[in-house]
């Protein structure tokens, strides 16, 4: 077996080797005669000019020693001028000939008569200075040398040229010393480059002819013994095959049936030869007749499609195949091939495998409209939380822990609204449906907002929660804000969850300033005190809906959702998670990002400031001494205030526990030194506690602290009662479509706040008769997705169809929708919608949104994708 492979290995090579030698000296002797033709043409092509300047000249030698434009009608120049058109006649590849001057030394060249071919160029006139065509130098080379050149060949606009040179002795016996003449004659390269492919293929094919016909007879012989093989071979694979094979004559009845076929209608193939096929096959559909099984027969044409087959016991079976016609070279059928396939078990699990596609499919649709009407349910009151909330806070002058208080609420509202999305986020991102947002993103501010939604559970423990900001960390990064900020909530709400005692970091650096095509890294960090984990249970931490086995964490609920999401949403934004543990002993999730820098690091200026802080010592009064510093303020460290120097101080920073708290309130607590203590105090503080501190500080600072809101009094501000913001006034008329009595109120309060003129509607008929009804068209249509009558794409359709009127049809529309899911999106896009504004909406986002419908209207184009 081995000697035989070895043996077709070295005749295959053998052969090989024969054909690419026979090419390769067919290819050389074409090469060789293409270049002998080549120079024999050029040597012609040579020798043609110093002849036809001898005919040209001939008697003209005055007229040729100074010839002007002048003389371009003489009798002279038209004698030189037919001599070089019947030159150009008697060589069918000549396009032009000229004769020009030249001074013996140095100078130009001037034309004594110039003549072309029809089509071929414009002729210069006598007298006019030569200029060489395509760049050519060979006129120079006649002069130095004397001897006649050829140069080309040239490209130009109606064919490749061959340009030929000569200079021609002194004639007549008033010949000049101080002139030569040379014959310039330019013909077409077309005749030399076919003649150089003819003549070399010709030479080519010959050579490979003469040797090729001995590796004909060669290939010839061996074909026979190759198609001997392949007959064998196919006869084998005839038997040998899974699938019922006949051959049938054009009449229908069975020739030859393989081995597979006898068994499966068990009857004997001895049995089987002469029977008609239409005996053993049924249809198994209209669509598949025995009429139309026949008409093909007949016709000669293939066919295919699904049939009961008949056993000789009178069971059937389903069975798929097909006929297909075998012809000779005229075309006649000669003979079918019929090949079946036993569809019974096929069929089996293509019904299992349907019905389990269908059940798959109606689970994904009842799930994904669940989940949409969850998102929308919730989401709907949340707006209405979120709006009012900024409406106080951005409109009322309120108190500092007023402000602390709803600046809560609507981070925690914020919060939920982002908690029904992580059911929808998990599934977006196993189907690989999930997006990353990018935008520019405050670092520090991401970090304060996660650890402001865990402050209150936090407050309840008695935990610390604080931050600690590298200074190296970018101001503003281009990231998704809202994803980097989902991990930290669900990283800083765990580490709340599982800690009893203690305290939380969290932290943020640059560990590698040099960054690439993605930006640089950022790696964020969240500590606790917490009971740790083992190690044998770390590597199941990022598993969807695990949850550990540990006695200490089973006592806690959570859908084990969080960490998964965190650690794919960490990869989607560049990075890697991780965590570091022991039982006992804490634990400290690490994970990082990349991102490019929008605004580098730059922090407030509170130089000549002088600050005490006055806390236990550890890593909380190592985060208050660090981001002083970091604003240039000089730092005193102290346990105790009497600790602290008595003057000199321009703030004393205070962190107060409940025991200390409840000393001060209750009159036995010494008081400050002075009024320049701010007290650092926990979000849980009752009212009653805080009006009585206020009474005894300077100011109250809620924990977790935020940098903003300490370092003015830092910096020696006085804590005084926020004005209410000037928003700007845009007085657009609005149309709202909103089923929601709620957000109908809350729309219409942040349009007016702007200045806005708004009518509200309550569904989507409603809103298409009222801007029918309009006499002067709306600036903006806010129009809710999910509303009765009609819902927000129906009225969308209608109004860019011109349903609502024509002055609506180019309005501006925005969405409002609790609706996050993308095909939503898209299918709103696709109706026409300007933009999608997810709810709940904030007062700030409304003002962005009508900022950008304003520059649209500048711009003469309002729209925003």
């Amino acid at each position: 077996m081995q000697e035989s492979f070895r043996v077709r290995i070295l005749q295959r090579l053998n052969l090989g080797a024969a054909i690419i030698g026979t090419l390769a000296a067919g290819v050389a002797a074409g090469w060789l005669v293409g270049d002998y033709i080549d120079g024999r043409m050029r040597r012609d092509m040579i020798r043609r000019a110093p002849v036809a300047g001898l005919v040209l000249t001939a008697d003209l030698d005055p007229f040729s020693q100074s010839a002007t434009s002048a003389d371009l009608g003489t009798a002279g120049y038209r004698q030189l001028h037919e001599r070089a058109r019947r030159l150009a006649l008697l060589n069918p590849t000549l396009r032009g000939i000229s004769l020009l001057r030249i001074p013996a030394g140095p100078g130009p060249a001037f034309y004594v008569v110039d003549y072309r071919e029809p089509g071929h160029g414009e002729e210069a006139r006598p007298g006019d200075r030569y200029v060489p065509r395509f760049g050519s130098s060979a006129l120079e080379q006649v002069r130095r040398e004397g001897e006649a050149v050829l140069a080309g060949p040239f490209d130009a606009d109606n064919g490749a040229r061959l340009l030929a040179y000569a200079i021609l002795p002194a004639f007549g016996e008033n010949a000049r010393q101080d002139l030569r003449h040379v014959v310039r004659i330019e013909g077409d390269a077309a005749e030399l480059r076919q003649s150089v492919l003819l003549g070399g293929v010709l030479a080519g094919l010959g050579v490979c002819g003469l040797l090729g016909i001995p590796l004909a007879m060669l290939l010839l012989g061996d074909r026979e013994r190759i198609q001997s093989n392949v007959i064998r071979n196919l006869s084998e694979a005839v038997e040998q095959a899974h699938s019922a094979i006949l051959i049938l004559d054009p009449g229908g009845r069975i020739d030859f049936c393989n081995v597979v076929g006898s068994r499966r209608l068990g009857i004997s193939r001895r049995d089987l030869i002469g029977r008609n096929l239409r005996d053993f096959l049924k249809p198994a559909g209209p669509a598949a007749g025995e009429a139309e099984i026949d008409g093909n027969l007949s016709a000669g044409i293939a066919w295919q499609g699904e049939l009961n087959c008949l056993r000789a016991d009178g069971t059937s079976f389903p069975v798929r195949g097909g006929l297909s016609p075998v012809r000779r070279r005229d075309q006649r059928v000669v003979s079918f091939v019929a090949v079946f396939d036993d569809m019974t078990e096929i069929l089996r699990r293509e019904n299992e495998l349907r019905e389990a596609t269908e059940q798959a499919r109606s689970g994904d649709k009842a799930k994904g409209n669940f989940l949409a009407t969850m998102s929308h349910e919730v989401r709907t009151p949340l707006n209405a939380i979120v709006g009012f909330t900024g409406l106080l806070l951005e409109s009322s002058p309120l108190s500092e822990s007023q402000r602390d208080q709803l600046l809560a609420i609507r981070a925690s509202a914020e919060a939920l609204a982002r908690l029904t999305n992580d059911v929808l986020d998990f599934a977006r991102i196993e189907s690989g449906k999930a997006r990353i947002d990018l935008a520019p993103s405050d670092p520090r501010e991401c970090v304060e907002e996660a650890i402001d939604l865990h402050a209150a559970a936090a407050a309840q423990k008695g935990i610390e929660v604080f931050h600690r900001i590298s200074p190296e960390v970018p101001a503003s990064l281009v990231t998704d804000h809202g994803r980097l900020r989902q991990v930290l909530v669900n990283l800083v709400g765990n580490a709340v969850k599982f800690t009893e005692r203690g305290e939380v970091e969290v932290s943020a650096s640059v560990p590698d300033a040099e960054g690439d095509e993605r930006g640089i890294r950022i790696e964020f960090t969240v500590r606790d005190t917490g009971p740790g984990i083992a190690e044998e249970d770390q590597g199941r931490l990022f598993r969807p809906f695990t949850q550990l086995e540990a006695t200490s964490l089973r006592r806690h609920d959570g859908a084990g959702l969080g960490l998964a999401i965190s650690r794919n949403l960490v990869e989607m934004l560049g990075g890697q998670i991780r965590v570091e543990s022991r039982r006992g002993g804490g634990s400290t999730f690490r994970f990082s990002i990349r991102a490019r820098v929008d605004r580098p690091a730059r922090f407030p200026d509170a130089g000549g400031a002088r600050v005490g802080v006055v806390a236990p010592a550890g890593r909380f009064r190592d985060s208050l001494v660090a981001l002083a510093r970091v604003w240039k303020a000089d730092v005193v460290e102290a346990e105790a205030v009497e600790a602290l120097p008595t003057s000199g101080l321009t703030v004393i920073l205070r962190n107060l526990d409940e025991a200390g708290i409840r000393e001060l309130v209750s009159g036995r607590g010494s008081l400050p030194v002075d009024r320049s203590t701010v007290a650092l105090v926990p979000v849980s503080l009752a009212a009653d506690a805080q009006v009585a501190l206020r009474a005894r500080f300077r100011a109250l600072v809620i924990k977790p602290v935020r940098s903003g809101a300490l370092f003015p009094l830092v910096a020696g501000a006085l804590p005084v009662q926020p004005a209410a913001a000037a928003r700007p006034h845009f007085g657009f008329r609005v149309l709202v479509a909103e089923d929601n009595l709620v957000n109908q109120r809350l729309i219409r309060l942040m349009l007016e706040s702007f200045g806005c003129v708004a009518t509200v509607v309550a569904d989507g008929r409603a809103a298409i008769a009222a801007l029918s009804a309009a006499p002067r068209a709306h600036d903006l249509i806010l129009l809710d997705m999910h509303m009765p009558e009609l819902d927000g794409l129906e009225v969308l359709r209608a109004i860019r169809s011109g349903g609502a009127g024509a002055g609506a049809r180019d309005a501006w529309v925005v969405a409002l929708s609790a609706d996050v899911r993308v095909e939503q999106r898209a299918a709103a896009a696709a109706a026409g919608i300007d933009e999608y504004m997810t709810k709940p909406v904030s007062l700030r986002g409304m003002e962005e949104m009508l900022f950008r419908l304003q520059a649209g209207r500048r711009r003469g184009a309002p729209t925003v994708g």
